[in-house]
This record gives C-alpha cells, sequence and structure tokens, in this order.
C-alpha cells in the first residue's frame, strides 16, 4: 500500500513543479521514489517517513541556491519586453490620444504618447517607456546620434 502512496507523491510533485517551474516540488519526487523502493523492500514506514523528510531537505539545501542562480544568469528579457528602453523612429506623426507607427530595429510598431506628452512629428526620434498590449508607449528624444548609430532609420 505504501509503494502506491509514494509513488503518487512523486506524481503530484512532478505535476506541481511542472505547472509551476518555480523549484516549488521537485525535492519530494526522488525522495518519494527512495521511500517507494524501501516500501518494495518492506522497509517499515517508521524509517521511508524520515527517509523521505531527510532526502527532500538534503536536495533543497544542495540544489536549490545552485539551479536558482543558474536560472537567473540566463533569464533575459524577451520577445517585447526587450524593447523597452530601445530608441527608433517615428514613422508617421503621434498625437496625444491617438496611435501613430515607429520604427524600432527595422519593424514598424503601433505606438502612441502619454496625454500631458508634445506631439511626435514623422522622421522625429523616440525612446519605448513603455509596452501596452502591442502598443509602444513612447517619449520624443533629442539626440539622433545614438539612434543613427543602432540603424534605426526610418524609409521615407
Amino acid at each position: 500500500m505504501e509503494i502506491y502512496i509514494w509513488l503518487g507523491i512523486a506524481i503530484i510533485s512532478v505535476l506541481v513543479e511542472i505547472s509551476t517551474a518555480g523549484l516549488a516540488a521537485i525535492w519530494f519526487a526522488p525522495a518519494a521514489l527512495l521511500s517507494m523502493l524501501l516500501a518494495i523492500f518492506n522497509v517499515p514506514v517508521s524509517v521511508q517517513i524520515p527517509v523521505f523528510i531527510i532526502v527532500s531537505g538534503l536536495l533543497m539545501l544542495i540544489f536549490y541556491k545552485k539551479i536558482k542562480e543558474n536560472i537567473e544568469k540566463v533569464s533575459e528579457k524577451t520577445n517585447i519586453d526587450a524593447l523597452i528602453g530601445k530608441e527608433g523612429v517615428a514613422e508617421e506623426d503621434i498625437l496625444p490620444r491617438s496611435i501613430g507607427r515607429v520604427k524600432v530595429g527595422g519593424i514598424s510598431w503601433a505606438a502612441y504618447i502619454r496625454n500631458d506628452s508634445l506631439p511626435v512629428k514623422k522622421g522625429e526620434f523616440v525612446k519605448i517607456i513603455a509596452i501596452d498590449g502591442v502598443k509602444l508607449e513612447v517619449e520624443k528624444i533629442e539626440t539622433k546620434a545614438e539612434v543613427l548609430s543602432n540603424e534605426y532609420i526610418c524609409d521615407k
């Protein structure tokens, strides 16, 4: 009977880990499998439970910090979030309460400015300050050198 309980704990641990991906339950799966192995060899439950607790705790202590550091090292902004802070060129006028277009990295995006901002004219340079769905919130910038050096050129 204990064999199925340990197997169930291992399966649930893996399912929880898959659904959260936050290193929340993965420690319990190998510990449960080891306890299941003990149950197969008729080791008493009074030994299986402490083995489960000790192995889970040791796995957590040994690997959690290392795995967490590795995940944080390779985490990078991806997709549209990577655009925040980049610069581009207005492809058309952008007025408050209206949508215009900007070119960033060779791709045209829908963009808007804050209601209290000055309008952006076609050909002026902008910086992406936020993202709202698939629209970029931009603000006018004064410098053109950085934008041109990064090949943010508007097709006219």
